[in-house]
């Protein structure tokens, strides 16, 4: 059996709550795992078989680790992920890039990764540290697998655990973890970590793992493994490791309790993402490159969630919940957004009324409803003056419960905690400099980057023949070269004082159904993007003019 079921099934299992009858199996993988589902004649067998393999009670049990156990307590036909007893090993598998901080974070027995940078944007690699759980299982790599690490406690967020010489590395808040290492020689090299083993995680896990299309480490800090791979490495180093870690023999036959939160991964094609991110602080930023599909994952999210019913469109726009968009710009104000004067005229004489702006009407209908849920997108957010917009609020957004008086209104206002806001930010735009420190630290900010499997997911979702499949994911990656450290698949982080991936052209641009369409957006929308990075300087054009030569192929 393949790790990507055996994943997908703990997955499945971990959303719904550690047990379900096997029908909630088949419909949890016919919603949400289509990519394994689709196309088999008995994919129910698949997942029976997964189950089985992985249960000691069964006579199909393969002896690779206990994962399942049958629940019949609960019924014919349940199952649940097995309960952690013996070894105390448990949990998830992670894999950490530490390079330069490794001896330091080993002899001060942590990882640590900062909440925020210094222009104050968060990175998801960085925020899965805090998803580490007491009993996980941490792969350390620097140049090759240094140590084998378990979690000795939850992660939390707070203060650098550590005063090193690494301290111009790291801010002093942040994700960290206490981590019991076991070192053992001779390391694992590169070279003993096959390509065969590479791809496997790779196709198991192609956004949250640590590996990139050409199989070489990503620059993210903290990656997820699946299980699999602890088991490989048991089988083919166990006489290296086993007698400097005690208890590793138990590793990969131990119980699991798979404790750490499911994914949150933030994917264009499903919105549960951003009830991660919204659960955590009720404003957040989606930042990213043009053509990463921010505004429309933003919209779909709150289309689902409201059924796509719009505020303003409500017979009364108090009574129940409803969600808003708008668009920030240069001339938009606090008196478009809060409250101000507008000038009317009415049967020919000018008047002036107080008006309420649309995020006053829905922190009100909000208040006036706590039962229910408001969300307001913010689109181009980073294109207003946002200190004039939001005004004496700004204060408001960090400390919800806080009551402000604002000017021509009654009653105080402060933002309940029902009411949700969904930025967008195009990191392309040099207004995003505009964006003050004060309000980035009130907001969460999630990045958007140009991801080849969104380019899949949808031709799997329009059911498109492989040649045009193959076209667009060509031309896909040869626009992102513009953009990667020569040689590589990963984005230079300062070529020319810019930061490639906040430049990078987006997979949506490369979402078509025909060679005809695929020529037309890389001939009036791909090549003109590139040639506007060229002239101010993003990329050389050396760099662009080899991009278009390959780009004009295709039509």
């Amino acid at each position: 059996m393949s790790g990507k079921w055996l994943d997908a099934v703990i997955n499945c299992l971990q959303d719904l709550d550690g047990t379900a009858h096997l029908s909630e199996i088949y419909s949890w993988f016919e919603e949400n795992r289509q990519d394994l589902w689709a196309g088999l004649s008995r994919p129910d067998s698949i997942v029976r078989r997964t189950l089985q393999e992985y249960c000691k009670d069964t006579k199909s049990y393969i002896g690779k680790g206990e994962y399942f156990e049958f629940a019949g307590d609960k019924g014919d036909g349940m199952w649940a992920l097995a309960s952690n007893e013996g070894s105390g090993w448990g949990g998830n598998f992670w894999w950490v890039c530490q390079g330069k901080t490794y001896k330091d974070a080993r002899d001060s027995g942590y990882i640590y990764a900062p909440e925020k940078g210094e222009n104050g944007a968060t990175r998801e690699h960085w925020r899965r540290v805090s998803d580490v759980r007491k009993g996980d299982i941490i792969l350390h790599w620097s140049t090759a697998i240094m140590a084998i690490g378990v979690a000795v406690e939850d992660a939390k967020l707070g203060p650098r655990p550590h005063s090193t010489n690494s301290d111009n590395l790291w801010d002093d808040i942040g994700y960290s973890c206490k981590i019991k290492y076991y070192e053992f020689t001779p390391k694992i090299s590169s070279p003993e970590l096959t390509n065969d083993i590479r791809e496997k995680v790779r196709e198991t896990m192609p956004v949250d793992g640590p590996f990139n299309v050409k199989l070489g480490c990503k620059q993210a800090y903290m990656s997820k493994v699946p299980h699999f791979l602890a088991t490989w490495i048991n089988d083919n180093f166990a006489d290296r490791i086993a007698e400097q870690i005690p208890g590793w023999n138990d590793l990969c036959n131990s119980k699991q309790s798979f404790r750490t939160p499911k994914s949150i991964n933030l994917k264009v094609e499903s919105s549960n993402g951003l009830d991660y991110y919204l659960s955590h602080k009720p404003q957040i930023i989606l930042a990213g490159p043009p053509g990463t599909s921010k505004t429309w994952s933003a919209t779909e999210y709150v289309e689902k969630q409201m059924g796509g019913k719009r505020f303003e469109k409500a017979e009364n726009e108090y009574a129940e919940s409803y969600w808003s968009i708008v668009q920030f710009h240069p001339s938009y104000g606090y008196e478009d957004f809060i409250s101000g004067v507008k000038a009317e005229t009415v049967n020919g004489n000018l008047t002036f009324e107080q008006k309420k702006g649309i995020f006053l009407k829905m922190a009100i209908a909000a208040k006036q409803n706590p039962d229910n849920n408001y969300y307001l997108i913010i689109d181009e957010i980073n294109r207003g003056v946002l200190g004039r917009i939001f005004g004496e609020l700004i204060l408001t957004l960090e400390y919800r419960g806080l009551e402000v008086h604002l000017p021509d209104e009654d009653e105080p206002l402060n933002i309940p905690e029902n009411l949700y806001l969904i930025g967008t930010m195009n990191t392309a735009d040099r207004n995003i400099a505009l964006v003050d420190h004060a309000l980035r630290r009130r907001f969460l900010i999630v990045e958007m980057l140009p991801d080849e499997t969104q380019i899949n997911n949808y031709h799997d979702t329009k059911k498109n023949s492989n040649k045009i499949r193959n076209l667009t994911l060509e031309a896909f990656r040869i626009t992102q070269n513009a953009f990667y450290k020569t040689g590589t698949q990963e984005y230079d982080p300062d070529m020319n004082g810019y930061n490639m991936q906040d430049y990078a052209v987006g997979h949506t641009y490369f979402m078509a159904d025909s060679n005809d369409e695929l020529s037309m957006n890389i001939k009036h929308q791909v090549i003109p993007l590139l040639g506007e990075y060229q002239r101010e300087g993003v990329i050389t054009k050396a760099a662009f003019e080899k991009v278009k030569s390959e780009l004009q192929r295709f039509g």
